[in-house]
C-alpha cells in the first residue's frame, strides 16, 4: 500500500499517520498472514528527505502495527482482516516564513501599528532564538511590491524590519504574493530536510487591482508546496471572498473585523507552524504469495494493482471528490440522508467506527415533503449519528433539529465563513459523546 496524506504533529509522542483496513482471503494451505514488519517511509515536506522514523528512538522497535481479526490462523478460504496502522515519531523540522503585510494608504494609523504589533507576536511565538532551523522574512504589497526583508534567521533584523513598516499608497497583492513565493522557492532549495514553506497574506481586501487576480499567483505558490495563510481585515471596503480563496485550506483562511484581533491570530497561526512536522508518508503493502484481496472491502477506499499486488489509498482523492461537487436544482434533503444511509450499510463501513452523517443546507426542502424529510432522518439516525447545519435565514431551524434527533446537533450557521468553526467543534465532540 502506498499512502500519502497531510498530517499534523499534536507534539504528544508517537504521531499516528495512516491506516488501512481490508479482507483478505487465504487461498492456498494454511499460513501465517503477513509475516513481515509493516515498512513505512515517512517524509517531510516535499519528500526528499525526512526527520521522523517509524521506529522507537530508544529502543529501536517499530511504531507501526498490523493486527489480523480474526488472530488465529486463517483456513483455506477463509477471510480475515487487515488493519493497518503508521506511525511516526518526528523531530522539528525547518520552517520559512514569508510575511506578506498591506501598507496601503488603507492602512494607515492604528491598522498598521496593530499589524506590527502582530508580526512581532508571530516572532515571539515562532521562539527564533532557539530554533536555529526557522527564518522569516517580509514583503509589503504597496505598488510595486517590495521584499524589504530576505529570509533570514536573525532575529533582530526580523523585529527592525517589522517595526520599519510605515502605511500609504496604493497596493499590488497579486505582485507580491508571486515574490513572496519565489523568495520561498530559492531559499529552500536544495536544504536538507526540505523546510515547511509558509506564506502570511494579510490584507483589508480592498487593493488596486481586482482582488481576484490573486488568486492565480495564490494557487502557484500552492503548487510549490507552500503553505499559503490568508488573513482579512473586513473594513467593508475590500473582498474578503478572494482573501477566503487563495488560502490553501479553509482553516488557514482568518477574517477579523477589527485590527485589534490581528495580534491573537498572528500568534495562533506561529503556534500551528511550529507543530507542523510531517507532510506526508509512503506506506507500501504488498499481498504476499495465497493470499487474495476481496474487492471493496478496503477503508478507505483504496485502489488494488492485481499486477503488483499492492493497495493504494490517497487522501487526494477525498479532496478531489469535495473540490468537484456542483450545484444542482432544489433542495432534496430526503435523498441526501438516504444517500448517506445506504453508503454506511454498505460493505465498505467499518463496524469498529462511529457512523456520523454531517447535514450542511442553505435552504428549504424543495420538491419533496417535510415528511418525507424526517422519514428520511429516522431511517439515517438508525444507523447513524447525525448532526444538522443551518446556513442563513432561509433554513427552517425547527425541522433541522428534527432531523438531528437533537436541538443539541442542530447549528445555526449566520454564512460560510463559520462553517469551519462548526464542523471543527463536530470532529472534536464526536469522540466524545455516546452514540
Amino acid at each position: 500500500m502506498r499512502r500519502s496524506g497531510t498530517p499534523r504533529s499534536t507534539g504528544y509522542g508517537p504521531l499516528i499517520l495512516a491506516g488501512l483496513f481490508a479482507i483478505a482471503a487465504l487461498a492456498g494451505g494454511l499460513a501465517p498472514l503477513f509475516g513481515a514488519d509493516v515498512a513505512a517511509r515517512p517524509s517531510a515536506q516535499g519528500g526528499r528527505g525526512s526527520s521522523c522514523t517509524d521506529r522507537d528512538a530508544s529502543t529501536g522497535a517499530l511504531l507501526s502495527t498490523r493486527t489480523l481479526t480474526p488472530t488465529a490462523d486463517i483456513m483455506l478460504c477463509e477471510t480475515t482482516g487487515v488493519s493497518l496502522t503508521v506511525r511516526a515519531s518526528c523531530e522539528a523540522v525547518p520552517i520559512y516564513v514569508m510575511v506578506n503585510i498591506d501598507i496601503s494608504g488603507s492602512m494607515i494609523g492604528r491598522p498598521i501599528e496593530d499589524a506590527k504589533s502582530a508580526a512581532l507576536a508571530m516572532v515571539d511565538a515562532l521562539d527564533m532564538s532557539d530554533s536555529p532551523g526557522t527564518k522569516v522574512g517580509m514583503v509589503v504589497h504597496g505598488d510595486p511590491p517590495r521584499i524589504t526583508l530576505r529570509l533570514t534567521d536573525n532575529e533582530g533584523r526580523v523585529r527592525g524590519a517589522i517595526n520599519s513598516l510605515r502605511a500609504g499608497g496604493e497596493d499590488n497583492l497579486p505582485k507580491s504574493i508571486d515574490d513572496a513565493r519565489a523568495e520561498l522557492v530559492r531559499e529552500s532549495r536544495g536544504e536538507e530536510p526540505p523546510p515547511v514553506t509558509v506564506m502570511i497574506v494579510l490584507s483589508d481586501g480592498g487593493q488596486t487591482y481586482p482582488p481576484a487576480n490573486a488568486i492565480g499567483p495564490a494557487r502557484a505558490a500552492r503548487a510549490a508546496g507552500i503553505i499559503v495563510v490568508s488573513v482579512c481585515l473586513d473594513n467593508g471596503f475590500g473582498d474578503c471572498g478572494a482573501m477566503r480563496d487563495i488560502a490553501s485550506e479553509p482553516r488557514f483562511f482568518f477574517r477579523e473585523r477589527d485590527t485589534s484581533g490581528l495580534r491573537r491570530i498572528f500568534t495562533e497561526i506561529a503556534k500551528d507552524v511550529r507543530d507542523i512536522n510531517l507532510r506526508s508518508v509512503e506506506v507500501e503493502e504488498t499481498l504476499p504469495d495465497g493470499i487474495i484481496y476481496v474487492p471493496d472491502s478496503a477503508r478507505p477506499e483504496a485502489k488494488y494493482d492485481p499486477g503488483d499486488r499492492t493497495l493504494t489509498d490517497d487522501r487526494a482523492a477525498l479532496r478531489s471528490a469535495i473540490a468537484d461537487i456542483a450545484t444542482a436544482p432544489h433542495t432534496r434533503i430526503d435523498l441526501a440522508l438516504d444517500a448517506a444511509a445506504e453508503e454506511l450499510g454498505s460493505i465498505r463501513h467499518d463496524a469498529t467506527h462511529r457512523p456520523i452523517v454531517i447535514l450542511m443546507t442553505d435552504g428549504l426542502p424543495s420538491n419533496t415533503t417535510p415528511d418525507a424529510v424526517l422519514a428520511a432522518a429516522a431511517r439515517a439516525r438508525a444507523r447513524a449519528t447525525v448532526f444538522a447545519i443551518g446556513v442563513g435565514p432561509d433554513v427552517d431551524p425547527a425541522l433541522l433539529a428534527e432531523v438531528a434527533g437533537s436541538p443539541e446537533r442542530y447549528y445555526p450557521a449566520d454564512d460560510a465563513d463559520a462553517l469551519a468553526a462548526i464542523y471543527r467543534e463536530i470532529s472534536e465532540l464526536v469522540p466524545c459523546e455516546r452514540p
